[in-house]
């Protein structure tokens, strides 16, 4: 467990801002963190992009986009490969972790950008609470988890 909590804290928390014991119980789920991704400065070193149901879609939609997305990032931008995991409550969701801390705004309007070119039919994604992998949702007793990528068409109707 101590391996997953370092690759946790190096590849999407900022320096110092949950403890490993704290992070230990979010995993366990005796505790959910909703964790900053932003440190006091202003800088991130994650981006999280939600992709959730689309109303009146069909069923499914938001995982071919997110499939979609992950493609660009990767065929298009040359980056690498994003994590990809599946929400305790619906949808999924991309996470990139980056190499060298930017503006939080910076990557909002990077999120922005992508949506409005990859994404457009659904509402912007910035500004909403993000679980971080895995953790347990208490209130309703589903997990939010890291998935194979191979493996989300299975989850669409969960």
């Amino acid at each position: 467990m101590l391996k997953l909590i370092q690759e946790l804290m190096r590849l999407y928390l900022p320096q110092g801002v949950v403890t490993e014991e704290a992070l230990q119980a979010h995993i366990l789920g005796q505790e959910t963190l909703p964790p900053d991704i932003t440190t006091v400065d202003g800088l991130t070193r994650t981006i999280a992009i939600p992709f959730h149901r689309i109303p009146k879609a069909a069923e499914g939609r938001h995982w071919a986009l997110l499939c979609e997305v992950a493609n660009a990032l990767q065929d298009e931008l040359d980056l690498p490969a994003p994590a990809v995991s599946i929400a305790s409550q619906e949808g999924f969701c991309l996470w990139l972790s980056l190499a060298t801390p930017l503006p939080s705004l910076e990557a909002g309007q990077f999120v922005e950008l992508l949506r409005q070119v990859y994404f457009p039919e659904t509402e912007p994604v910035l500004g909403a609470p993000i679980e971080l992998p895995p953790c347990l949702n208490r209130d309703i007793g589903r997990w939010t988890a890291f998935i194979n990528p191979g493996m989300g068409a299975s989850f669409i109707g969960e």
